[in-house]
C-alpha cells in the first residue's frame, strides 16, 4: 500500500512539475510498462500468499519466485525497449523506456514482501517502506535544487526505491528462512497456477489503458496528460479496496464457507461504493486542487470515473476468492471479454466524445469483466450471486 502510494506521489510531482505533453509522455509510459509488466513480473504473488497460508515452504517458493521473476524480467525489458521504437512512439524518447525496464528486475521485492505478510511481519515492511521514501525524497530533492525534475530523474527516484526494498525485504526473508533453489517441476507448476492470473492480469491492465493508447492516438500528447491526471485520482481510490482484498483473503484461504465469502466481498464491495460515491461528489475539486488548474476538464467525465472504484473492489474481492478455491483457470477469459468491449466502445465513443467517451468506456469495460462476467461463466456463477448478496442481503 505505501508503495503505491509513493508511486503516485511521484505522478503527482511529475504533473505539478512537468509540462502538459511531457506529462503525457511520462503518462504513455507508465501505461505501457503496466502492461509489459504483468508478464514481466509474472504474478506470482497471489499463489505464494495462499500456498504459504497453507503450509507450503517459504524458502521453496522463494527460490521458484527468484528464477520466474528474473526470467520473465529479462523478457519484458527487451519487450519495452522494442515497444518504445515503434513508430506510434514519435516525440517520446527511447531511453526512458530502457531505464525503465530496471524496475522489472526489482519488482521481485514483491515476492519478499508477500512472504513477510504471510508470516504476519507486516511491521517491519511498514519500517523498510519509509527508509526507502526518505531516500527517495532526499534524491528527488537533490534533483529539484541542482538540475530540475526531468521524466529521467523521476524514473530514478523509482528504481532507487525499488533497489532499496529488494535488499531490506530479501535479507528480511533470507536470514530468517534461506533460499532453496528449485526444481524443474517446482518453477513448471508455479507458472501454470500463476499463468491464468497472468493472462488475466495482461487482459485487466490493456483495457484500463487502452482509453489512454487511444487518446494519445486520436488526440495527443497533451490530451493524454490531463486525461491521466483525472485518471490517476481515480486509481488512488480504486487501489485502497484492492489492496484490503488481498490483505483480508487470508481469512477465505482459512474459511470458504458461503457466510464468510459474503461477509468477506460485502465488505470490499460497500468500501468501493462509498469511495464512488465520493468521487463522483468532489473528484472534479481533488484534480485541481493536487495536479492544479491547468488539468480541470469538463465535470461530466465524472459520472462513469466514479463508478470505477466499485467496479474494481467487487471484482478484485471476487478474483481473491477464485485465488483461495484455486478456480482461477477462466480468469483471463472474464478479462478477455472486457478488453475486447473496451477496444470496441473506445474506437466509437473517443472520436465522438473525447475524454468522457474514453472514461464511459472503461467504466463500462470494468462492469462487464468483474460483474456481468461472472454470470456469462456457467462456472463463475456462484460468485455472482456471492456478489448480489453481498450488496443487497442484510448484515
Amino acid at each position: 500500500m505505501i508503495e503505491l502510494g509513493k508511486i503516485f506521489i511521484l505522478t503527482i510531482i511529475a504533473g505539478r512539475l512537468l509540462s502538459t505533453e511531457d506529462f503525457g509522455i511520462f503518462s504513455l509510459l507508465l501505461s505501457v510498462a503496466a502492461i509489459v509488466a504483468i508478464l514481466a513480473e509474472f504474478r506470482v504473488q497471489d499463489v505464494i500468499y495462499r500456498n504459504i497460508n497453507k503450509g507450503g515452504g517459504v524458502s521453496e517458493a522463494v527460490g521458484s519466485s527468484v528464477v520466474i521473476v528474473i526470467f520473465f524480467a529479462a523478457i519484458g525489458h527487451i519487450l519495452l525497449i522494442s515497444i518504445s521504437n515503434l513508430n506510434f512512439f514519435y516525440g517520446s524518447n527511447s531511453n526512458f523506456y530502457y531505464l525503465y525496464g530496471f524496475v522489472f528486475y526489482l519488482s521481485i521485492s514483491r515476492v519478499f514482501k508477500t512472504v513477510l505478510m504471510a508470516e504476519e511481519r507486516s511491521v517491519l515492511i511498514l519500517y523498510i517502506e519509509i527508509v526507502s521514501f526518505v531516500v527517495g525524497a532526499l534524491t528527488l530533492l537533490y534533483f529539484y535544487c541542482n538540475q530540475g525534475i526531468s521524466i529521467n530523474s523521476i524514473i530514478v527516484v523509482r528504481i532507487l526505491d525499488l533497489f532499496i526494498l529488494t535488499a531490506m525485504t530479501s535479507a528480511a526473508v533470507l536470514t530468517r528462512s534461506g533460499i532453496k533453489m528449485p526444481s524443474k517441476y517446482q518453477v513448471i507448476s508455479l507458472v501454470k497456477e500463476a499463468f491464468p492470473l497472468v493472462l488475466s492480469g495482461v487482459a485487466v491492465i490493456l483495457y484500463q489503458k487502452v482509453d489512454q493508447l487511444m487518446i494519445k492516438d486520436v488526440m495527443g500528447y497533451d490530451a493524454l496528460g490531463l486525461y491521466s491526471a483525472n485518471l490517476t485520482i481515480v486509481t488512488i481510490f480504486s487501489i485502497l479496496p484492492m489492496m484490503y482484498a488481498q490483505v483480508a483473503s487470508k481469512s477465505i484461504h482459512v474459511d470458504c464457507g458461503n457466510l464468510n465469502l459474503i461477509r468477506y466481498l460485502r465488505i470490499i464491495s460497500y468500501s468501493g461504493l462509498l469511495l464512488s460515491v465520493f468521487l463522483f461528489v468532489l473528484g472534479g475539486y481533488l484534480v485541481t486542487y493536487i495536479f492544479g488548474t491547468r488539468y480541470q476538464i469538463d465535470s461530466a467525465i465524472w459520472y462513469p470515473l466514479a463508478l470505477i472504484p466499485f467496479f474494481i473492489s467487487t471484482g478484485a474481492g471476487a478474483t481473491q476468492i477464485l485465488i483461495a478455491e484455486n478456480r482461477q483457470s477462466f480468469v483471463w477469459i472474464k478479462s478477455l471479454i472486457a478488453l475486447l468491449v473496451n477496444i470496441l466502445l473506445n474506437y466509437f465513443l473517443i472520436p465522438l466524445y473525447g475524454m468522457f467517451g474514453a472514461a464511459a468506456a472503461t467504466a463500462f469495460a470494468l462492469f462487464v469483466g468483474n460483474i456481468f462476467s461472472n454470470y456469462m461463466i456457467k462456472s463463475y456463477r456462484d460468485i455472482f450471486k456471492i456478489q448480489f448478496k453481498s450488496l443487497l442481503f442484510h448484515w
